[in-house]
């Protein structure tokens, strides 16, 4: 098991309680414009972010925030209202404490 995909878990358990799905896979992807990309089944980080532990990490909390909220299709990417609440949050779970 990759510790990206340790992290995820780990997040999974201590963020959302263990509701994020244990089979989505996570992965480090070359040539994604972004720093992640996530869809229901697949996260993807960007593998350049690898030697900024608290870059990917940050990433990773975002990018399951996309999942947290269930967002389908098209508007995966949408950083509207729910998705800002989920944020905030996890910002006041302290999630990101030490990262940004």
């Amino acid at each position: 098991m990759t510790r990206l995909k340790r992290a995820y878990l780990d997040y999974n358990d201590r963020y959302w309680a263990g509701k994020l799905p244990d089979d989505l896979m996570v992965k480090w992807a070359y040539g994604i414009d972004a720093m992640g990309d996530s869809d229901p089944e697949i996260i993807r980080i960007n593998a350049l972010l690898r030697r900024w532990e608290c870059a990917w990490r940050a990433t990773l909390l975002h990018e399951c925030a996309h999942i947290a909220v269930d967002l389908t299709g098209p508007e995966l990417k949408d950083h509207g209202p729910k998705f800002k609440r989920e944020i905030r949050r996890l910002l006041g779970a302290g999630a990101f404490d030490g990262l940004l």
